[in-house]
This record gives C-alpha cells, structure tokens and sequence, in this order.
C-alpha cells in the first residue's frame, strides 16, 4: 500500500486564491457571478424527467440509441407551435395521445426499445403512465428494478457519456421548436449541437457546451421552472428498493507502519529526550523556556504513542494528530519570537487555565465532580508558580493570535494546511469528519447513492506516518533551542518490510 497520493488536477475546481474573501467566508468564482443564483441538479432534479432516454441508452447499443434520441428531436419541428410539448415524463403527461406517439413514433415501433422502455410501467406514480401502458408490456419486478438501476447509475454523473446524450436531447428539441434562439456568432455551436451525436466532426468542446446549456432548458419566458415528479421517484424508489452498503470490507492485512519498530524507536528518544533535559539544566527555579521546550516535546512523544494502533486507523486517532499538530506549531512560534516574555506568557496561560479549570468545579451547584479530574491536582497546579489569587485568567488564544497566524509567523504554515485543518473537524465534531467516520455510500443507484450507517471504522488511512514526521519536526526544534539532540524517528524505516 502506498502512502503517496495523487493530487488532483487543478483545472477541475477554483484554488483559494481565486476565491474573493469577506472577513472569514472565502467564496467561489460561481457564487460571485450573481447573487441570485439558483441552483439545480442534473441528477436530483432532471435526470428523472428525461428516465425514458437513460433506459434507452443503457439496454441498446449506443449507436442505436443515438438514432432514436435523433429521431426524437427531429419531430420537435411538428410542435413548434406546441410548447407544451417536450419530451420530458412531466411534460408529457399533458399532451395527446396522438402527439405522444407523434414523438415517440419510431421509438414506439422497435421491439429492442420496447422491451427497453418496459421498466417505466413499475412506476406507479410515473406522469405519463397512461401514455407508456399503451405501447409496453408488464416486466418482471425484479428485472425491471434492476434495468432502472442501471439506467439512473449509467447518467447519474452529469459528465457521463450517457447522460451529455441525454442532455443534447434536450436542447436541440427546444432549438428544433424555435424556442432557443441563437446569436450569428454562435453558428459554430449550432452547428455542434446539428452534427451531435452522429456526426464525425463534433468538437472537443461539445460536451462541456451541451453540460452549460441544459440546466436552462427547464427555464420558461417567465423565470419559472414547471413542476417535476423528481422527488416523488426518488420517494417511490426508496420505498420499493433496499439499501446496498457500499464500500466496507474488514481490512485483511496490518497496516504498511512498522509498529514495532517504532515503539522501540518510541522508546529509546524518549529516555534520550529525558537525559538532554537534565543535562541542559541550568537552574531549578522557573525556567520558562527550558521547561516549556522539553514539556511541549515530552508531550509530543506521549501523543505519538497514543496514535499507535488501533487508534491510527479510527476516528480518534485524528484527534490526536491534530493535538500533535497544534503542539509543534505553538513550540515552532515559540523558538521564532524566543524571548523570555512569551516564554513567560505561554506558561502563565497555562497556569490561569489550570485555575479557571479548579475554578468552574468547585463552583459548581453539581454534587460531583467528573471523574476523570483529580481536583487535588488541578488546584496544586493553578498554584504552582505563584498563589493562584495573583494569577489572571485569560479566555482567549495564549499568544492572542489564531493558531494559522502562529504557523504563518513561525515557518509552520505547511504543518497548519497539511495535519491541523482537516483533523480539527474530527475534534470539533464537523458535518465532513461525521460524514467520513460513520456513514457510508449505498450502493443503490436508485437511492440516489445516499449516505446509510456503517460499522465503526477502524479503516481509515494510518496517520502514524505523518505523526513521526512532525515529531522529527518538533524533535529538531528541541535541537535548535538546546543543542546537540539529534534521535529521530527513521522515516524511511517506518513501513513495514514484506
């Protein structure tokens, strides 16, 4: 298993500095176009309305499709005095029954689209169902469920080839009725969209312009888009269809991280880190730097073994890291500014913590107290460098700064972006750890892959290899502070021979 990933192509979203920022909100190119921007969904909303076309597409060849969506389209020139017809199931359901199989004539008289189009009949609450019970036959429900699956799972992806066919349809019907209009410099897109799909000069760019122009094929003269069944085919599916989980399988191998390796590593620095630290006393009166250097450091190696597993691979575990994290970039800030003041003001934070802490508890009208706190111990440190009567609480940053201005300020940005950001959200509880952590996909195309409960996840990427290289990291930091300490964690030794 490799630990390398492959970043993503940045054409295919907006980076950070093309988004415009107000105060903390960053925001897209797209939302700044207008601030009366209304969103729609190829596959939440439209896919159901144009269904009859996706079956075709699946269950024929994609030859033979293309030459009944082309026949469809061509008999918008009929109606174009007829805007009430499209062929979309809403639409449909509101015309004749002789111009529904003026529409669907050579769809009607193929026995392959047929039996196609045969599934539609399990949709009780299909618009035009009255239209379809005339030209198809009853389908097995099995079989059918099946066939719609895989019709909405072939087009569910807006970009897919099956859908851009569907959603060419769709516009060249509404240009074919006279009801898009085109400027004279756009020949060369009508002209596209006439040569799509059968033509052989169709131009790179004809899907990305088809994707463009669809979604404004449901706008009428008045800004209004009629109603659709989408949501009421979304509920019918729901309730005729099961859940298929998705994606989780027990993991079968032990992670790539050499564990054992490591822990004995783990060891060996820790009983070094101890021994620089008394060979670097100097005093045993307050030392603020000294203290604070090997404390943040100690506590750094604490972490470290607390992420071994089962906790590198679970949700937990990012907790941890992101503590980890946080504890480089607060001695990385310290050792930039290194004077006695913010050593100081570090650890007096600390210290008001502490008695804010004993504080709230023994005020508390509760009659006991959390266990996990030994209140004897809080108020022995909330004293400890001075009567706590003279030390001041401080409820904001101890720095007075956020955690990314430490980083910016300390050479630590890319520790911010890389292992703080993401893992605070597991701390914090955000909708995309929560997402990540106890949900996964169904894979029911027909459920619109909807996120369904899974077991607890002890599958997550091991974060033990980004936990070394910080603390190699914060290790280096101890070595520019308090010279010479040179045990690390061999990264390069951390993945586990076959």
């Amino acid at each position: 298993m490799s630990q390398d990933n492959k970043r993503p192509r940045r054409e295919d979203f907006s980076g950070l500095d093309r988004h415009s920022r107000k105060g903390k909100v960053f925001t897209p190119p797209l939302l700044g176009v207008t601030d009366n921007l209304e969103l729609h969904s190829w596959s939440n909303d439209r896919l159901p309305d144009a269904l009859w076309s996706a079956l075709l597409g699946t269950a024929l060849p994609r030859e033979a499709a293309l030459v009944l969506l082309s026949a469809v389209a061509k008999t918008a020139m009929q109606f174009r005095d007829h805007p009430e017809v499209f062929p979309s199931h809403s639409a449909l359901a509101a015309i004749s029954r002789e111009q529904f199989a003026a529409v669907f004539h050579e769809v009607i008289k193929s026995d392959d689209a047929r039996r196609a189009l045969a599934p539609l009949l399990l949709l009780v609450n299909l618009p035009d169902r009255a239209h379809w019970t005339e030209h198809l036959s009853e389908i097995p429900p099995e079989e059918g469920w099946n066939a719609l699956a895989q019709a909405v799972a072939a087009s569910f992806d807006p970009r897919s080839p099956l859908a851009i066919d569907m959603r060419w349809l769709r516009v060249m019907f509404l240009g074919l009725q006279h009801r898009l209009l085109f400027r004279k410099e756009q020949d060369d897109v009508v002209a596209m969209l006439c040569a799509y799909p059968e033509g052989t000069d169709v131009p790179d760019w004809a899907d990305a312009m088809i994707s463009a122009m669809e979604p404004t094929v449901d706008i009428g003269p008045d800004g209004e888009r009629p109603p659709n069944w989408s949501e009421t085919f979304w509920k019918e599916c729901l309730d005729k269809t099961r859940c298929i989980p998705a994606r989780y399988t027990p993991p079968v191998h032990e992670p790539d991280f050499d564990y054992d390796g490591a822990k004995k590593r783990w060891g060996e620095i820790y009983a070094e880190l101890v021994k620089h630290f008394f060979a670097t006393t100097s005093t045993t009166g307050l030392d603020a730097q000294h203290d604070s250097t090997f404390g943040l450091a100690l506590y750094a190696m604490s972490l470290v073994t607390g992420l071994m597993r089962p906790y590198s691979t679970r949700p937990s575990g990012r907790h941890l890291l992101r503590s980890l994290a946080e504890v480089h970039i607060t001695l990385a800030y310290l050792a930039f500014k290194d004077d006695p003041a913010t050593w100081q003001m570090y650890r007096a934070y600390g210290n008001g913590q502490a008695k804010l802490a004993f504080l709230k508890l023994v005020e508390s009208e509760r009659g006991d107290l959390p266990r996990h706190i030994d209140i004897d111990v809080l108020e022995r440190l909330a004293n400890e460098d001075m009567w706590q009567e003279f030390v001041p609480v401080d409820v904001g940053n101890w720095a007075g700064l956020t955690v990314r201005k430490m980083a910016d300020d300390a050479g630590t940005k890319d520790v911010y972006d890389m292992f703080y950001v993401w893992p605070s959200g597991y701390v914090h509880g955000h909708w995309g750890a929560v997402r990540d952590s106890v949900f996964d996909l169904c894979a029911n195309p027909l459920h619109r892959f909807h996120r369904i409960p899974r077991p607890m996840r002890v599958d997550m990427p091991d974060l033990c290899f980004d936990a070394v290289r910080i603390t190699n990291r914060t290790l280096a930091l101890v070595d520019k502070l308090y010279p010479s300490f040179a045990p690390r964690f061999d990264e390069t030794a951390s993945v586990r021979k076959a």
